[in-house]
């Protein structure tokens, strides 16, 4: 399983950032993650970067801790397979084939879970890319159809003011 962190704050604001952000983070890209889209420096003293407000943000914040949890699952699995390996006829004498295949198939369903996770934190990412390039398509269409109801207006009070002219222009 990767290095999940847990309460590794040191002085009281990166214990409270810990506590606020759920505790459980990595440590990757010198920084330690979590799974909220909250960030903060290996350094105590470094930057505590709540998760931002908006959701598309937030959304690739989450993209990007399962991207360095999977690449974690992923060398942690690949690390421990080959620690195996170097010991399988030990395993093998001693009756723990099982035992080791068993802890590889764990890792295994992290790595996939992991990779589920992220695949489900992309396309979340793409929903929100697509329902803004929707809204700000929709909120073109609106400026243009205010922008032709203007002149429209403008174009018949033209129209208007000229009828009114020459109305008025006729005296008695």
């Amino acid at each position: 399983m990767p290095r999940i962190y847990e309460y590794r704050g040191s002085n009281h604001l990166t214990k409270q950032f810990d506590e606020r952000n759920g505790g459980k983070c990595i440590f990757s890209d010198r920084a330690y993650r979590y799974p909220n889209g909250a960030l903060r420096d290996q350094d105590p003293l470094g930057f505590l970067m709540d998760p931002p407000n908006d959701p598309k943000e937030r959304q690739d914040k989450l993209v990007s801790y399962w991207k360095h949890f999977t690449e974690l699952a992923v060398d942690d699995f690949y690390k421990r397979r080959e620690e195996i390996l170097a010991q399988a006829d030990y395993l093998a004498n001693a009756g723990a084939t099982e035992t080791a295949e068993k802890e590889l198939r764990q890792l295994q369903d992290i790595v996939l879970n992991a990779r589920r996770s992220l695949a489900d934190a992309e396309n979340e990412a793409l929903r929100l890319k697509w329902n803004a390039a929707t809204v700000a398509e929709a909120l073109e269409k609106q400026r243009l159809k205010d922008e032709q109801d203007t002149r429209f207006q403008h174009s018949v009070s033209s129209r208007k003011s000229a009828a009114v002219k020459s109305i008025e222009s006729i005296r008695v």
